[in-house]
């Protein structure tokens, strides 16, 4: 067996790539769920949930940790500065929550490295960009294609971003003002969005306005004819 040498080769982190794809491929259960809100004063809240199924039994006592570690720089770069993180459990689940309130989208795009998820305002939008990568998760393993198939329908993935305004284009699902990504297992997907900083006035604001300016000048028109008549019927004869 070829032992590897220093701690950061190229021969251990492939290694290391192997041995998370392959309990990826037996335990079938990874949870990201990431749900983002950008306020219209350019700033963001939301969590990012990361865990994985309570059966987990680390590889070579590799810890829980460095699995959660590495989904994380796959489905969610980085960490925004002033976020907090805490354990996450639920009946199925265990990992972290990583709680974001009030974090300005400078500090948030500080915090997530290169290829993270990115959200810029630009005139009267937000443009959002991102890069989502599985791929070398199930091509480390070698996985048959009954095994990706397994693994993709239980590799739980969701990215939710709601915006002040509509969306205008994206990639995703999208339903008003939010948009959806749920990434598959050996996936490469670039996210992308372009939403409102507003709301858009509402459907029948227009037409009301519209009907209104009407009656007004029609008022005014039927008193300045009334006006008239009234006037011409006191001149003197």
């Amino acid at each position: 067996m070829q032992i590897d040498g220093a701690a950061g080769s190229p021969g251990r982190i492939r290694r290391a790539a192997g041995l998370i794809a392959l309990v990826l491929l037996t335990t079938g259960c990874v949870k990201a769920d990431v749900r983002l809100t950008v306020r219209p004063d350019d700033q963001i809240d939301g969590t990012i949930v990361m865990a994985i199924d309570r059966g987990f039994a680390p590889p070579g006592g590799q810890a829980p940790d460095a699995l959660l570690d590495q989904v994380t720089q796959r489905v969610f770069h980085g960490t925004a500065t002033g976020s907090r993180q805490q354990p996450y459990a639920d009946s199925r689940y265990v990992g972290r929550r990583v709680t974001i309130e009030g974090t300005s989208l400078l500090d948030f795009d500080r915090g997530t490295s290169d290829g993270g998820l990115k959200i810029v305002h630009q005139g009267s939008q937000f443009r959002l960009s991102g890069t989502v990568d599985t791929a070398s998760l199930a091509a480390a393993a070698g996985a048959s294609q009954t095994s990706s198939d397994r693994i993709s329908r239980t590799f739980d993935v969701l990215i939710r971003v709601t915006f002040p305004g509509p969306v205008r284009q994206s990639n995703g699902t999208i339903s008003g003002d939010s948009v959806t990504w749920r990434p598959k297992l050996g996936q490469q997907l670039a996210l992308s969005a372009v939403a409102d900083d507003s709301p858009r006035p509402p459907g029948w604001l227009v037409p009301t306005l519209l009907l209104a300016a009407a009656a007004a000048l029609g008022g005014v028109i039927v008193w300045r004819v009334r006006a008239g008549r009234s006037g011409a019927a006191s001149s003197p004869s």
